[in-house]
């Protein structure tokens, strides 16, 4: 399975979406070598430039090579095709076939908010990252980013500093980290608890055309993204586009009027394209987490506090049934992600889709970004 993706992988008129759609079609991707060119053309949006790639592919030595290189090194393999791939991530049209990954794979399965911005930030950006990566540590929220100087290299050591965990998504293989000056960083990331993440093979460069296309892993394993600082152009500006494209929350923190690298999120603001933030309150709040110190702005207010929940007053009158009561009582405390009431329910994930949406439609039950539940 590894080998077959790995293959295409290598081939020039074959990319992810390709290979999704050749997954979805023959339900194997070891089918795909099987097939005959005329075969190949009849998946839809294949076309006779990649079945004829596929056809005539025979550099099966540099996959063993990979693969071997892989295994020498400790290097982990995830494809879109096993079962703990990510379910956030797969959700993409253009989701990574497959993954290597060193650390903690079952953070890409938690609740993640992507920090980025600028490679050459203020001392106003500095502050804003500690401000608000320190917030997100305490709420035990990963952090995603992209091992980039600036922004993304400080989001990753206030995580570490501050023992929480985060995800390094990588615009190259594991053999070539870039920035070069970061290794020492990635391997402190590994072994605080966290992940480094990469689509691409352990001897693969970093190239300009790989960080938009890594930008679309960092945005799609996070609830959302908070944009630091950044200029009007830049993988920031991608970033929080793909983010938009993947119905993902984009978050911004605004700059003075005149600051060239602020003018992105400002020009994001502007729009309603992301929502202004001027603290970790304003995050938390929108995707559903309520702090001590928001907590104790009502401490005056213990009726409040003292209601039950609108589901416990709805079972009390007409009870749920069990798999209904079970999903609310999952979801009554820290919100829940698929992959977590799908472990602690006995159910089929068509089945708990179907659950899931019935309470969110009926007011029992609230969707956050990224696919995470909570009950109301």
């Amino acid at each position: 399975m590894y080998k077959e993706i790995i293959a295409l992988g290598l081939m020039n008129q074959v990319g992810a979406v390709k290979i999704r759609k050749m997954i979805a079609y023959s339900g194997s991707i070891e089918k795909v070598f099987q097939y005959s060119f005329k075969e190949l053309c009849e998946i839809p949006g294949i076309g006779q430039q990649a079945a004829a790639e596929i056809r005539s592919f025979t550099d099966w030595p540099k996959v063993d090579e990979i693969l071997k290189i892989s295994e020498d090194c400790g290097y982990q393999l995830l494809s879109i095709t096993d079962e703990s791939f990510p379910k956030i991530l797969a959700e993409l049209y253009d989701a990574p076939p497959i993954l290597w990954y060193i650390g903690d794979v079952n953070l890409l399965s938690q609740m993640n908010m992507a920090v980025v911005g600028t490679r050459r930030m203020s001392v106003y950006a500095a502050e804003q990252v500690r401000l608000f990566t320190q917030a997100l540590v305490e709420q035990q929220i990963n952090v995603v980013s992209g091992l980039a100087l600036g922004v993304d290299t400080l989001a990753h050591k206030v995580c570490v500093e501050k023992n929480g965990k985060t995800i390094a998504v990588l615009g190259s293989g594991f053999n070539k980290i870039y920035p070069a000056i970061n290794k020492d960083l990635a391997r402190k990331i590994v072994d605080s608890g966290g992940c480094l993440l990469s689509e691409y093979a352990p001897l693969t460069k970093a190239e300009a055309s790989h960080f938009p296309t890594r930008n679309r892993i960092v945005s799609g394993l996070s609830v959302g993204v908070l944009m630091v600082e950044s200029g009007m152009k830049g993988g920031s500006m991608i970033t929080a586009a793909r983010a938009l494209d993947q119905n993902r929350e984009v978050f911004a923190i605004p700059h003075q009027n005149g600051t060239i690298n602020g003018e992105g999120g400002n020009h994001l603001i502007k729009k309603s394209a992301a929502k202004l933030v001027q603290s970790p309150e304003d995050i938390f709040e929108e995707i559903g987490i309520q702090t001590a110190a928001k907590n104790s702005t009502k401490e005056n207010q213990p009726s409040l506090f003292a209601q039950e929940p609108l589901w416990m007053v709805r079972d009390k009158q007409q009870p749920f049934n069990e798999q209904e009561k079970k999903i609310l009582e999952q979801c009554n405390g820290p919100q829940q992600s698929i992959d977590n009431l799908l472990e602690n329910i006995s159910m089929a994930y068509q089945e708990l889709q179907h659950s899931l949406f019935e309470l969110e439609l009926e007011g029992y039950l609230k969707q956050l970004p990224g696919a995470y539940y909570k009950s109301l």
